[in-house]
């Protein structure tokens, strides 16, 4: 058996008030990740304990979280079925419910001030496109939502955010397909009533080409309200982007700026920013990859 590792996208921590760090992983065994296990850290990254907490088939873990009431709540992909999952969790790792939604991936999660549970994803069949579900504390469905960029479009809700006026925000990325002309792909961002209706949306980057990234990747509100988005570009003219894009609560613009790192004379590659956290001090810690070729 190896040892443990997340498989999917990166960020599946929970930040606790007493300074713990709380992180479901998934285990491989042979050829399949079968098996999760919940990580607790202290403040300076010492392992505290671990606790193997359920196992199957296919169990991959891509987000977690501490709600209000200081359970754990992780999200991901299940099969077989395929479905996407939200298992509560005590701190110490014990089950306390289980809940699955067949043909849907997991890939983000988030808790309004009143116990409801936001899930975002992706729609498997028949075509792949962004998914949220918003679910009661117990898993029951309220509604769900697909990414509302028209037919020939594929694309992902990577987080969701549970904003303070009672919406949601999901953050993504979508390809819409435009044959015989380029594919052009989008940084997406969409805002949902806590009743299910589209508020607004925007389409932060655009691209063109299959092999072009244009993607938002996670984000947070800060106490006046505005919203911190981060995600990644690349173009063929000037490489590889990261880029933050702050909206006001009813979509507009605050302001937006790019990064890119340069370890020669240009920027080639792909720079992703996968996880975006809010500073003490007002700004922002943005973490990810930068490749040059």
């Amino acid at each position: 058996t190896s040892e443990p590792t997340n498989i999917g996208l990166p960020d599946p921590i929970a930040a606790s008030a007493n300074g713990l760090y709380y992180c479901g992983v998934t285990n491989r065994s042979d050829s399949l990740h079968d098996r999760i296990f919940l990580y607790c850290f202290d403040a300076i990254g010492d392992t505290t304990y671990t606790r193997f907490v359920i196992g199957d088939t296919i169990m991959i873990v891509r987000k977690c979280l501490q709600t209000l009431n200081n359970d754990l709540l992780f999200t991901g992909l299940h099969e077989s079925p395929k479905e996407q999952f939200c298992l509560r969790t005590d701190t110490m790792g014990n089950i306390l419910g289980w809940f699955a939604y067949p043909g849907f991936d997991g890939s983000g999660i988030a808790e309004d001030t009143s116990g409801n549970i936001y899930l975002s994803g992706q729609w498997i069949y028949p075509n792949q496109r962004g998914s949220l579900i918003k679910c009661n504390a117990v898993g029951a469905v309220e509604w769900f939502q697909l990414q509302p960029l028209g037919p020939a479009t594929t694309g992902i809700y990577r987080t969701v955010i549970a904003l303070a006026d009672g919406n949601a925000l999901a953050l993504g990325t979508c390809t819409q397909y435009l044959n015989p002309f380029p594919d052009q792909n989008y940084a997406h961002a969409a805002c949902y009533s806590g009743a299910g209706d589209l508020l607004w949306q925007d389409t932060a980057r655009a691209t063109s080409g299959s092999a072009l990234v244009a993607e938002l990747n996670d984000g947070y509100q800060k106490s006046d309200g505005n919203i911190v988005t981060a995600g990644s570009f690349t173009s063929t003219e000037t490489g590889g982007h990261g880029f933050v894009r702050v909206y006001s609560p009813n979509g507009s613009v605050v302001w937006d700026r790019e990064f890119t790192y340069y370890d020669t004379i240009a920027s080639t590659g792909t720079h992703r920013i996968w996880d975006v956290e809010s500073t003490n001090d007002g700004g922002m810690v943005l973490t990810g990859e930068a490749w040059h070729f």
